[in-house]
C-alpha cells in the first residue's frame, strides 16, 4: 500500500512554485494530493471480544466479533488502512502485542484508530479502569488489561493523529476536556485542524457495548461508524462528524457517548480525518537545494535539570544559551523524572530570535491502598521510609517498605512489603508473644500461642467418664501461664504481707488423704497439709476463695491482669498439642508424673505410690514447656462445674479441678478427665498455677 502524507493544498502550490528545501539537490518526488484533506498512513487495530474464557462470569456478547470485522473490512478495502483485526476469543497478551507493532510502526505522519468492543470495568472509588479480555478471571484485576497500558502506548505513540473508540468504558483519570463538535467550519479551517496533533476519545462509559434492541446484529456505535464509513466512500469524513452522528442516533437508547481529549498525550486540538483512497491522485513537485537557514531559538521551563530533544538529538547550545535551528517543523520532547513527558511541534517561519515556553506538568503518582490484619489487634505498625503514621487504607506509592510491628509483650517484627498499583495491598501481621517472664514472685510464665483443638475424649478412651464430651474449642488470645503450680513459698509471701486467713484457718480445717480416705481435719491448713511441707512444694489446703484473694493481692502488687485459667486454657496446655490420653501418650509412668502408679491400668506397667507430693519441677515439662500437668496436686480452673453442653451449673455451685494429683489412679490425671469442689472447701491434694493476659490484651472467653 502506498505511503501518503500531509501536506495542505497551499503548500502544494508552494512546492510547485520551486520551494526550495536544504535536504538534496533538484530532483523529482511523489505527493499525495487530497481532493479535501491530506493524511499520512492509516494503521488500525479493531478488537472484538465476543466470548470468554469464565463465560460463567462474562456471558456471550453477540455484535463486538460481528462489529469488528466489517469496521476492519471497510477500512481496509475503502481507506487504506493498515488493519489489525482480533475478534471472538483475544487474549490480553494479543491485544497489547498488536498495540505495541502499530506504536513502533506508526510515523509522525501517519494516524491511528484504534476500536475496542467487549466488557469493561470502571472502580468507582478512583475511576481507574480496564478492559477485559477473553482470559480474564473475575475480580482479578491482574487479569484485565488497565486502560493506564493503553493509554501510555497512545501517549508516547509519533503518529499525528489518533482516535480511540472504547464501545464499553475507559478511565476518565486518562480523559481530559471536551473536544470541538462544531461542524460549521469549511475544508480550509478543516484542514488547518489536520496539520495539529490529535488525541481523542469516543464512549459511552458503560461496562460492555450499548445495543438498540437484543435483536441488533451491530452494538450502536458499531451500527452508526460501519454506515457512515460505507456512505463517504469518496469524500472525507471527521472525527467529529462521526461522533455527532452518533450522538443523535443513541438518544433513542437514553445513554449519550462522550467525546473528549487523552489526557497529557499531546493534544493540539487538532482533528482526525479518515480519507478514501479513491480521493488521492500522485502529482509532481520540484525540490532544489539552498544554503541552510537558521534561527536562534530559547526554551523557557516551569522545571530546572529538564532534558530537551530536538527532531530526537540533543542539541549543543551557543554561547548565548541558544539553539541554531533550520526554518521550518521541528520535534521538540522535555523530559524529566516525575513530570509527564511533553512531545510539540514547532514552525519556525523567520530568522529572528525566539524563545518558546513550555510548561511539565507532574506526574500522576502510581499508588495503592494498605491494609494490614493484626495480631494483637493492639500492634503498632511504622513504616520506615515515610514520616506519617500508618492508617488502615492509607495510600502509598508504589514500591518497596519496611514494616515495623510492635505490641507490649510481644516480639518485634520487621518484614518488607510491595505496594501494587491501584488494589488494595492487603499483608498479615502475626506477633509472637515474648517467650517468658519471671514476675515479683519469681514465678516464671511461659507464652502460650493462641488455637484450636479438640477438648473431651473419644468414645473409645479407657477411663473415659460422660462428662468429656469431644468438641472443637479455638483459644482466642495468646496468653502466659505458670510453668508449675504456686509453691509454699510463694504462698508464704501473700500471707506475711496482708495476714490474711484461709477458709481452713477460719473454718473447721481442711480434707486430708489418710489411710486411704478423706477426711476433714480442724487442724490442717496450708502450713500443715497432712505431711512434711518446704518452700519448693506446691501449695494445697486452699479453696477458691483464698486463690481469689491472692489474685487480688497480686495483681495490685504487679499491675497486670493475673487470674486462673479456664478449663479450655487448662486443657489446651495440659496436651500440647496431643490427642492422646497423657500429653506423652495413652500411658503414664512415675518417671514421667507423680500419682497412685501402684495400680495396673490400661496394660501400662505399674510404678512406686509416694504417697506425697514432690517439690515443684520434679519431672520433664510437656512440649508448651509446662510442668506438672498430670498428678502432683490437682489445679482449680476459673469457671463453674458443668456438662459442656449445658448452660447451667450444678446446684451447688462447685468449680471446676483438672490434673489428677499424688494420690489419685492414672485414669483421673488424664488430659480430659475432670473433677469438681466446693468454692470454701480446701484439700491436701489441691492447689493452683495463675495465667496472666498479656498487657493491652483484653481477654476473650474460648468459644466452641
Amino acid at each position: 500500500m502506498k505511503r501518503v502524507f500531509i501536506f495542505t493544498f497551499a503548500l502544494f502550490v508552494f512546492f510547485s512554485a520551486g520551494y526550495i528545501n536544504s535536504y538534496g539537490s533538484v530532483k523529482k518526488k511523489q505527493l499525495a494530493e487530497s481532493k479535501d484533506f491530506n493524511s499520512g498512513q492509516g494503521y488500525s487495530l479493531i478488537v472484538g471480544i465476543s466470548n470468554y474464557d469464565h463465560d460463567d462470569k462474562y456471558p456471550l456478547l453477540k455484535t463486538p466479533a460481528v462489529d469488528a470485522a466489517e469496521i476492519g473490512k471497510i477500512l481496509k478495502a475503502n481507506y487504506g488502512f493498515d488493519v489489525t483485526v482480533l475478534k471472538g476469543n483475544v487474549k490480553k497478551k494479543h491485544i497489547i502485542s498488536a498495540l505495541r507493532k502499530i506504536h513502533k510502526t506508526a510515523g509522525e505522519n501517519d494516524s491511528v484508530f484504534i476500536y475496542f468492543a467487549g466488557y469493561g470495568e470502571i472502580e468507582s472509588l478512583y475511576d481507574y479502569g480496564w478492559w477485559i479480555p477473553s482470559d480474564a478471571k473475575k475480580k482479578d484485576i491482574s487479569s484485565y488489561l488497565d486502560n493506564r497500558v493503553v493509554h501510555t502506548l497512545i501517549r508516547s505513540m509519533k503518529a499525528k493523529h489518533v482516535l480511540l473508540v472504547s464501545n464499553s468504558s475507559f478511565s476518565k483519570v486518562y480523559l481530559g476536556k471536551q473536544a470541538d463538535t462544531n461542524l460549521n467550519i469549511n475544508k480550509k479551517q478543516l484542514a488547518d485542524l489536520t496539520m495539529k496533533k490529535s488525541r481523542v476519545c469516543i464512549t459511552f462509559g458503560e461496562n460492555r457495548p450499548v445495543v438498540m434492541s437484543s435483536l441488533s446484529k451491530y452494538s450502536l456505535i458499531g451500527e452508526k461508524l460501519i454506515s457512515i464509513l460505507k456512505k463517504h466512500k469518496t469524500t472525507s469524513v471527521s472525527s467529529r462528524k462521526i461522533y455527532n452522528k452518533i450522538l443523535s442516533f443513541s438518544k433513542k437508547s437514553g445513554k449519550t457517548p462522550v467525546y473528549l481529549t487523552l489526557k497529557n498525550t499531546g493534544d493540539e486540538k487538532g482533528e482526525f480525518v479518515f480519507e478514501p483512497e479513491a480521493s488521492v491522485i500522485p502529482v509532481v513537485v520540484k525540490i532544489e537545494k539552498v544554503k541552510d537557514t537558521k534561527a536562534a531559538v530559547s526554551f523557557a521551563l516551569n522545571v530546572k535539570g529538564a532534558v530537551i530533544l530536538i527532531d530526537g538529538k540533543k542539541m549543543v547550545l551557543t554561547e548565548a544559551g541558544k539553539y541554531n535551528l533550520l526554518l521550518g517543523r521541528h520535534t521538540v520532547s522535555v523530559s524529566k523524572k516525575g513530570f509527564v513527558p511533553v512531545e510539540k511541534d514547532i514552525y519556525i517561519k523567520e530568522i529572528k530570535t525566539d524563545t518558546i515556553k513550555i510548561n511539565l506538568i507532574p506526574e500522576k503518582k502510581k499508588t495503592g491502598r494498605l491494609f494490614f490484619k493484626k495480631h494483637p489487634l493492639t500492634a503498632r505498625i511504622s513504616i520506615l521510609e515515610i514520616k506519617r503514621k500508618y492508617k488502615e487504607g492509607m495510600s502509598l506509592d508504589v514500591g518497596k517498605y519496611t514494616i515495623v510491628s510492635t505490641a507490649s509483650e510481644y516480639e518485634k517484627n520487621k518484614m518488607v512489603i510491595n505496594i501494587k498499583e491501584n488494589i488494595d495491598n492487603n499483608y498479615t501481621v502475626t506477633l509472637k508473644p515474648v517467650p517468658a517472664f519471671i514476675n515479683s514472685l519469681n514465678m516464671k510464665f511461659v507464652a502460650i500461642d493462641r488455637g484450636h483443638f479438640m477438648m473431651g475424649s473419644p468414645l473409645d478412651e479407657k477411663g473415659r467418664k460422660k462428662d468429656e464430651t469431644l468438641h472443637r474449642v479455638n483459644i482466642s488470645n495468646d496468653f502466659y501461664i505458670m510453668d508449675a503450680e504456686v509453691t509454699i513459698g510463694q504462698w508464704k509471701k501473700f500471707i506475711k504481707e496482708t495476714k490474711y486467713m484461709t477458709d481452713a484457718q477460719t473454718d473447721e480445717g481442711a480434707w486430708i488423704y489418710s489411710d486411704f480416705q478423706w477426711e476433714k481435719d480442724e487442724d490442717s491448713k496450708w502450713d500443715e497439709p497432712g505431711y512434711t511441707v518446704n518452700d519448693f512444694l506446691p501449695v494445697t489446703c486452699v479453696s477458691y476463695n483464698d486463690v481469689k484473694a491472692f489474685l487480688n493481692w497480686i495483681n495490685k502488687k504487679d499491675k497486670r491482669n493475673y487470674r486462673l485459667p479456664s478449663e479450655s486454657e487448662w486443657e489446651y496446655v495440659c496436651r500440647a498439642k496431643t490427642t492422646t490420653s497423657f500429653s506423652f501418650g495413652n500411658c503414664l509412668s512415675d518417671q514421667k508424673a507423680n500419682y497412685d502408679a501402684g495400680i495396673l491400668w490400661n496394660n501400662c506397667s505399674k510404678g512406686e505410690f509416694r504417697k506425697t507430693p514432690l517439690k515443684v519441677k520434679s519431672f520433664k515439662p510437656n512440649a508448651f514447656g509446662v510442668y506438672d500437668m498430670h498428678g502432683n496436686v490437682s489445679e482449680w480452673c476459673s469457671e463453674i462445674y458443668k456438662d459442656y453442653n449445658s448452660a447451667a451449673g450444678t446446684d451447688n455451685q462447685s468449680y471446676v479441678v483438672r490434673g489428677g494429683a499424688w494420690e489419685t489412679y492414672p485414669q483421673d490425671c488424664r488430659s480430659a478427665g475432670r473433677n469438681e469442689s466446693m468454692a470454701s472447701e480446701g484439700y491436701s491434694n489441691l492447689g493452683f498455677r495463675l495465667v496472666s493476659d498479656i498487657k493491652g490484651e483484653k481477654h476473650r472467653p474460648s468459644h466452641k
